[in-house]
């Protein structure tokens, strides 16, 4: 798919770079805790790092972040 969004540019994810996963893991955390809390009352760290990190192992080729 492709969009024409000014100023902005799709970089594909760079496997392992540590830079891009904090920050993928750091914008999962701020939009979802909310409502895993909602659901399950409280946002467990070692069950989402563990979640997260089979979602970006299955995942990891289809990733494009949204630059300036």
């Amino acid at each position: 798919m492709s969009w024409d969004l000014p100023n902005l540019e799709l970089k594909p994810y760079k496997n392992g770079n540590q830079e891009q996963i904090k920050f993928i893991y750091d914008l999962k955390k701020e939009v979802y805790q909310k409502y895993v809390e909602n659901i399950y009352e409280e946002w467990n760290e070692e069950i989402q790092k563990k979640l997260f990190n089979k979602f970006m192992k299955k995942n990891s080729k289809n990733i494009e972040l949204m630059m300036n």
